[in-house]
């Protein structure tokens, strides 16, 4: 999930057990996929969903979103961000 998240692409996510549904939840919540449960797993279905993902603008936004938050670039600047401002407001303090 991690990896896919990185890389700014859609998933479609099939839980099967442990911690893969709650996985699972969290890809739709974040906009940046679907779940398809084992039993609804079938071709007709598969091609339908996969189409959505594909072609939704808003998946594809969010999907970029989240790559570039955790893009190691990123989190580099926002923590080097975050300890000037803490620098800066600390010279400011008599």
């Amino acid at each position: 999930m991690a990896q896919a998240l990185a890389a700014g692409i859609p998933q479609l996510v099939r839980p099967m057990a442990f911690d893969q549904p709650d996985n699972a939840a969290r890809v739709q919540r974040l906009g940046v996929g679907l779940s398809i449960r084992p039993d609804h797993y079938l071709p007709h279905t598969v091609v339908r969903m996969l189409h959505t993902l594909l072609n939704s603008q808003d998946v594809l936004t969010k999907c970029r979103f989240y790559s570039d938050v955790i893009h190691p670039d990123t989190g580099l600047a926002v923590a080097c961000n975050a300890i000037e401002a803490v620098a800066a407001n600390s010279e400011t303090r008599p």
